[in-house]
């Protein structure tokens, strides 16, 4: 496991735009983000469990894709828990509606027709926001976290929204797993070409097979002042 002040988020002095967006991913040693039932818990690690609650911990609110989310069928934990989802194609089954209702509620981003046409129970179990029109804009769904004061942003993926993420020059830093398996599926964390490409790696760590591989945006860097 890495040290524990090599989890803590950076000094805010440091932070680009007042916030920090950590991804945290596991992979297979060939890239693959998901197992063979189409979880990635099945390729997690002792390890790597104990890595992602520790980090679980550190951050403001915890971001992730509606189709992590359905997948894994998160449930409510102390931490916020905030959704991308653009079509808001969800079962009222999930974990994270069903179960008694508790602060904080989650929150999910959506695009402004979405918002406009949401089911009466998921306005009731979340709190939706519209964020874009067509498609959900990024920049403005870390705005709005920030402007809540959930600053420390823990993107718990999956590989399209951190991709997405990636994209749009949102990731400050990546925290990943790999666990020594071999898969040979199609998934992987990110596509070709989509790599951070101002990150540098920080930290390395082995225990048991398992690697954890900790990188971090360059601060004097072209896009530390975007």
């Amino acid at each position: 496991m890495p040290p524990a002040e090599s989890l803590e988020f950076p000094p805010t002095s440091t932070w680009p735009n007042g916030t920090w967006v950590r991804g945290c991913m596991v992979s297979t040693l060939d890239g693959s983000a998901i197992g063979v039932d189409g979880r990635s818990g099945s390729i997690s690690s002792t390890v790597d469990r104990g890595l992602f609650l520790s980090l679980r911990g550190t951050g403001d609110v915890i971001l992730v894709g509606a189709g992590t989310l359905r997948t894994e069928n998160y449930s409510r934990v102390p931490t916020p828990i905030a959704v991308v989802s653009r079509r808001l194609d969800f079962s009222a089954d999930l974990r994270l509606f069903a179960e008694p209702a508790r602060e904080p509620l989650p929150i999910i981003f959506t695009t402004s027709q979405a918002a406009a046409s949401s089911a009466m129970w998921l306005t009731n179990a979340a709190d939706v926001v519209p964020c874009g029109d067509d498609s959900v804009d990024l920049a403005q769904v870390i705005h709005e976290l920030a402007s809540r004061g959930l600053t420390r942003i823990h993107c718990e993926g999956g590989p399209t929204l951190l991709g997405s993420l990636v994209a749009h020059d949102l990731v400050d830093e990546l925290v990943l797993t790999l666990t020594p398996s071999l898969l040979g599926t199609p998934d992987r964390i990110l596509h070709a070409g989509m790599a951070p490409q101002a990150l540098r790696i920080t930290g390395a760590w082995e225990q048991d097979g398992t690697v954890v591989i900790q990188s971090r945006r360059i601060p004097d860097s072209p896009q530390a002042n975007r």
